[in-house]
């Protein structure tokens, strides 16, 4: 199953930026936490008055709960051949945790990254994209590290996570996670 990117333009957003200069535009809607529980990660739009932010209703967005977010990324981090148990603002045991400072990983950014808030610029989507294609093809194949921990709904999960990176990347914004 090959892997089709979102198919919005920079040429398209420019266009919906100048005919909808100022927010909110009418088909967005604001992202509340009753609509969903658990982690979306999408392309930040434009913020209201009111601090919240508006998400373009045909820009892709990728979904986990928070467990699921943290057993994908683990799942990432395997493929980086590294355990992310072990490594800083992760690590529950005694001793101390590996600084990612040791890491030379292009994820990084992904991977030491809140899984409740905060964003990844268009630089760091580029960094990664590269990289999160690399894998992609490795899980499909059942190639990965830990091939019997690799289950379908991971590669679509992985689908959903570039569509929003490539998304971001192409468009010069930023990757939210909310």
């Amino acid at each position: 199953m090959e892997h089709t990117p979102d198919p919005w333009t920079t040429q398209q957003l420019a266009k919906l930026d100048a005919e909808n200069p100022e927010p909110p535009w009418n088909d967005a809607k604001p992202s509340t936490e009753e609509e969903q529980m658990g982690l979306d990660i999408s392309a930040a739009v434009r913020w209201d008055e009111e601090g919240n932010t508006l998400l373009l209703p045909d820009a892709p967005t990728a979904h986990w709960s928070y467990g699921g977010f943290h057993r994908f990324r683990t799942l990432l981090a395997s493929e980086e051949g590294f355990d992310l148990e072990y490594m800083q603002g992760f690590y529950e045991g005694g001793g101390e945790a590996r600084p990612w400072s040791d890491l030379n990983t292009t994820l990084a950014p992904l991977l030491n990254h809140s899984d409740c808030d905060g964003e990844l610029t268009p630089a760091e989507c580029t960094a990664i994209l590269a990289r999160l294609k690399e894998i992609r093809v490795t899980w499909a194949a059942g190639a990965a590290r830990n091939a019997e921990d690799i289950y379908e709904y991971d590669v679509r999960h992985l689908d959903d996570l570039i569509d929003v990176v490539t998304y971001c990347a192409a468009t010069g914004r930023n990757v939210d996670f909310h």
